[in-house]
């Protein structure tokens, strides 16, 4: 693409990649402007409700007038290419500025009273965003914040809500938007209205605040078990600069139930306004418009003594910004319950779709692993269908260059017949995998098909005879055909990454264990919320630590429990 014209824009540059196609920088050569082009996937427009979500998201972010939205300039078809041309922003998104670093207080309440100020103008035209994060949030150089991407949104039609029309652009059980900040009713795949707006912009400024997210995990399913059941750190425990008022803000609007958030996201941001205004007098800032945009900044460490008087002058003398920060150490930036994990690089949004594709390939590489399925019939092996299926997806999970569907999405098509290649279409992905298994006592057959939705060729297929004992080595086999019949360019760490077993090592017994106690948990999220399913996945995680003290897998997932 980078080169070619379409219509009048020159592609000059490829921007990323995401869920529903590929963006680009580009040159209006009528008008003379730099702008950016979102194109549609051509695959995607076979399907009518894709393309009618694909021109939904340009009709509702054209019609929002804010200066705190991305501006949309028109929808557009040329080759039988589909695109959308919008705003270019100088400038970058939450996720990079924060970097793993808390924000100054003033910056990050400027940014989310932004933020909330535009979704307060959008939610007045009936229109949810139902995607806020921080990497569809951009911030300019003069500290200006910009919402990107209404590809989720929904308008809120009460006639139409319910309808066959209205299930088919936004399909109950399929859970939008990113895992880490989704609410409560969207982890379930539920309906959802304006107040998961609110939910979701509350997680933003707490990511601003802290430097990580307040809801983590390893795996989708402890993200959205975490989302569903846990309260996050208070804000005093990593920094003393809040004023109590805050906590108190963001517990209502991260409210499990949303009768108990705010009601209307105005709200959330006139308490905001308020807060930023009370800030602002009590410490005297040089603001001369109480809701002018602040140029982002980083929370600056607590000096004290001499040594901290120095460096105070030191900065005003020269403008500089002083060292900067890290996260402080007892902050536990997305790792299980129980340990800490340290990084020098900025965290990747868990489950967020990865921008990335093959050097050297125009296309980007995605895959669905479905549910296996048991040709046996016997409900005591019926585990493997799914947690066979996620313990794949976990390991592939891990490869910056391959787009793995989460578990979420998958779960709801275990049982099902159905076309393989229809569900990859479902899910938007280059490459779907169907498998079944056949367990006869310590015998385990696996038969696996990886198919080209594209094309509807068979990319790999192969049958795999494995001891019942060594189901890791079965996992480890499926990911790396994947790998190579996709043609996924590794990094060095990614192919030691792969090569290493996924149980680490575990005993086998104990690893089945897990095995059943994944199951169970995954049960629980996406379709009873019974207890005894908890409970029951307690007991297999507890069996397998007790087989095999040593198996870190098994004790992080009981310490999510």
């Amino acid at each position: 693409m980078i080169g070619s014209t379409l219509l009048n824009y020159r592609i000059t540059e490829k921007l990323g990649a995401g869920g529903q196609g590929t963006v680009y920088k580009a040159t209006d050569t009528r008008l003379g402007r730099t702008l950016v082009v979102k194109v549609l996937s051509p695959e995607l427009t076979a399907k009518e409700t894709n393309l009618k979500r694909f021109e939904r998201e340009a009709q509702l972010a054209s019609a929002l007038d804010h200066p705190n939205i991305c501006t949309i300039y028109g929808l557009h078809e040329s080759g039988g290419l589909h695109f959308i041309t919008m705003q270019h922003i100088v400038g970058k998104n939450v996720r990079e500025i924060v970097a793993g670093r808390p924000l100054d207080l003033s910056s990050a309440l400027s940014i989310a009273i932004q933020v909330t100020d535009a979704l307060a103008v959008a939610h007045s035209r009936g229109i949810i965003h139902r995607d806020i994060k921080a990497g569809n949030v951009m911030v300019t150089e003069d500290g200006i914040a910009k919402v990107l991407d209404f590809g989720l949104a929904k308008l809120l039609d009460e006639s139409h809500e319910g309808t066959r029309g209205d299930m088919h652009l936004t399909e109950l059980g399929v859970p939008y938007g990113t895992a880490t900040y989704a609410a409560p009713e969207q982890a379930m795949g539920g309906r959802v209205d304006h107040r998961a707006d609110i939910f979701s912009s509350a997680v933003l400024l707490y990511e601003m605040l802290i430097g990580t997210w307040p809801f983590r995990g390893t795996t989708s399913v402890e993200v959205r078990y975490a989302v569903l059941h846990d309260t996050p750190q208070r804000i005093a425990e990593i920094r003393n600069d809040t004023p109590p008022r805050l906590q108190q803000i963001l517990d209502r609007a991260l409210a499990k139930r949303p009768e108990d958030r705010y009601q209307k996201i105005s709200e959330l941001r006139d308490e905001l306004r308020s807060v930023r205004r009370e800030l602002r007098e009590a410490r005297a800032l040089d603001i001369t418009d109480e809701f002018e945009p602040i140029v982002p900044r980083h929370q600056e460490p607590v000096d004290t003594g001499l040594g901290g008087t120095f460096r105070r002058w030191f900065r005003n003398i020269t403008g500089g910004e002083g060292s900067q920060t890290t996260p402080p150490s007892n902050i536990n930036t997305a790792a299980p319950r129980g340990t800490t994990q340290r990084s020098e690089t900025p965290p990747r949004e868990l489950h967020d779709t990865p921008q990335t594709s093959l050097p050297g390939d125009g296309t980007q590489k995605s895959v669905a692993i479905l549910p296996f399925r048991n040709l046996s019939g016997d409900p005591t092996v019926s585990f493997y269908e799914f947690s066979l299926a996620d313990a794949v997806i976990t390991e592939l999970a891990r490869l910056r260059s391959l787009v793995v569907r989460p578990s979420s999405l998958i779960v709801k098509y275990q049982g099902q017949e159905r076309d393989p290649r229809e569900i990859g279409q479902e899910l938007s992905v280059s490459a779907v995998l169907a498998a079944n298994f056949l367990r006869s006592g310590d015998k385990l057959r696996v038969n696996a098909q990886l198919l080209d939705v594209h094309s509807g060729h068979l990319l790999w297929t192969d049958r795999i005879d494995a001891a019942a004992a060594d189901i890791i080595a079965v996992q480890d086999t499926i990911a790396q055909r994947i790998v190579d019949g996709l043609r996924i360019e590794l990094t060095s760490d990614e192919q030691v990454g792969l090569a290493h077993r996924a149980g680490g090592g575990a005993d086998a017994g104990a690893y089945e264990e897990y095995l059943r106690g994944r199951d169970a948990m995954g049960r629980y999220i996406y379709h009873s919320l019974a207890e005894e399913d908890v409970e029951e996945a307690i007991r297999h995680f507890k069996r397998a630590v007790e087989l095999d003290p040593n198996f870190a897998l098994a004790w992080c997932a009981l310490g999510g429990c």
